[in-house]
């Protein structure tokens, strides 16, 4: 009888446990972030959940120097090196390696990863051949897209904590990793070039994207009038520096900061910590931020927005940017639940551009032979407008915590984080669980 009880006991408390972890799958045609985050996310829910079944955290935790000491020692030599290498995978795999997916003049041979800190240097690379012919825009697509996949993942976890209107302390280290890794690239000093493969692609993602832009966009990289000269000068470094200073508006997010809150929290009382939101009115909270991403042609400037309405949340932004006169700007917008009926309910995501035409036709090997085609400069300068729509649908099951999930659409020629450059049909489906 004891036995028994013992076990109900534990059904229970496990089923308690679980009700707090939501798990997503979900799969398209390359693999993208958006897929590489629902299962890399869904295996921190998975090693969570078990951890919180053997720790028995239904029950109250307990405070005091000693529980805190090893509340810190846990967080800091299990969750943060953990955090660090599913960043790195997101970088690698669902990054780089998901962009070269998508075309069909490169493909990837091999990754490595390193132990993360503190147990190694960290990081990781994605080896991959590719054909001569590969257009330099191309190449910064492919420079881009580890960074572009980490901001995919930072924004997919927000929104997470945001539904959840808690902050998890254990995946708090993930959301400002994933967040940051950007201004911490671009804060590593480039490395010596011996040719002009290495000059174009190298193995430092932010080295990579302002040498290519230097291609490009030659405006973009040059340094006022030498005295001497009177000539402007190419100068990569203070690229660099300049790349750096303007990813310091990324600190312009409450969610930075509530995560170190949230993190100390967590450490003396065992407990998460509530998200403070704007209320707007009753059952609808408010959070904005600030966020600047790399892209091909600049980095874009993004107002961000997420409404969270009982338990839907509806995400919307407005972006912009401008490189020496070569300004580019886009809005989007996500709402998984506009119509419901019973156990069906539709959404839509919207995304438009207007930006520089970086994938103008210039080839690998024209530019390490010198040369520039006939009209080239002409044809970058050019700006494209564009735009994505898909209908996501979800069905739900036993409850609305339990559905599968779709979404369906098509987007024109262009750059969209977590889509392919070309014009194509989009879809992606999968299922989210409650257990």
């Amino acid at each position: 009888m004891k036995l028994f009880n013992k076990l109900a006991l534990s059904i229970v408390s496990f089923s308690l446990i679980a009700s707090e972890s939501q798990f997503n799958f979900s799969i398209d045609e390359h693999y993208s972030p958006f897929t590489g985050s629902d299962a890399l996310l869904s295996t921190h829910e998975s090693l969570e959940l078990l951890d919180r079944w053997i720790s028995d955290e239904t029950e109250e935790p307990k405070k005091g120097l000693k529980p805190s000491i090893n509340r810190w020692a846990y967080l800091c030599f299990f969750w943060t090196p953990l955090n660090y290498l599913t960043t790195t995978v997101q970088h690698e795999v669902f990054g780089h390696g998901y962009r070269i997916r998508t075309m069909d003049v490169a493909s990837v041979t091999s990754y490595h990863f390193d132990a993360p800190p503190p147990f190694g240097h960290g990081g990781g690379s994605t080896a991959f051949k590719m054909s001569s012919q590969i257009y330099l825009g191309e190449l910064q697509a492919i420079a881009v897209a580890g960074l572009e996949a980490e901001s995919i993942l930072s924004r997919n976890l927000k929104s997470r904590f945001i539904k959840q209107r808690k902050i998890n302390p254990k995946l708090g280290s993930l959301y400002t990793a994933s967040r940051y890794s950007s201004l911490v690239y671009s804060v590593v000093p480039f490395f010596e070039e011996k040719s002009i493969e290495d000059h174009l692609v190298g193995s430092h993602d932010i080295q990579n994207y302002v040498n290519l832009l230097g291609y490009l966009y030659p405006e973009s990289v040059v340094s006022p009038e030498d005295p001497n000269t009177k000539k402007l000068v190419y100068s990569a470094d203070k690229m660099r520096k300049s790349t750096s200073t303007q990813l310091l508006f990324n600190f312009l997010d409450p969610m930075t900061f509530y995560e170190i809150g949230a993190y100390w929290y967590y450490i003396f009382t065992g407990k998460m910590m509530n998200i403070p939101m704007i209320k707007l009115k009753e059952d609808l909270l408010y959070l904005p931020n600030v966020s600047v991403q790399i892209a091909p042609y600049g980095l874009e400037y993004y107002l961000e927005n997420f409404l969270l309405h009982k338990d839907s949340l509806t995400y919307f932004y407005l972006k912009g940017g401008a490189l020496h006169g070569n300004k580019y700007y886009g809005f989007g917008a996500q709402s998984d639940d506009l119509f419901v009926l019973n156990k069906y309910s539709i959404g839509m995501k919207v995304d438009g551009w207007y930006q520089p035409n970086f994938l103008a036709p210039w080839q690998l090997q024209q530019a390490i032979d010198g040369e520039i085609p006939v009209g080239m400069r002409k044809e970058l300068g050019k700006k494209v407008l564009g735009g994505s729509i898909n209908a996501v649908a979800k069905y739900n099951l036993a409850n609305s915590s339990n559905y599968f999930f779709s979404e369906f659409g098509v987007k024109s020629k262009g750059y969209l984080p977590g889509y392919p450059l070309d014009a194509a049909p989009i879809w992606r489906v999968g299922f989210s669980a409650q257990f």
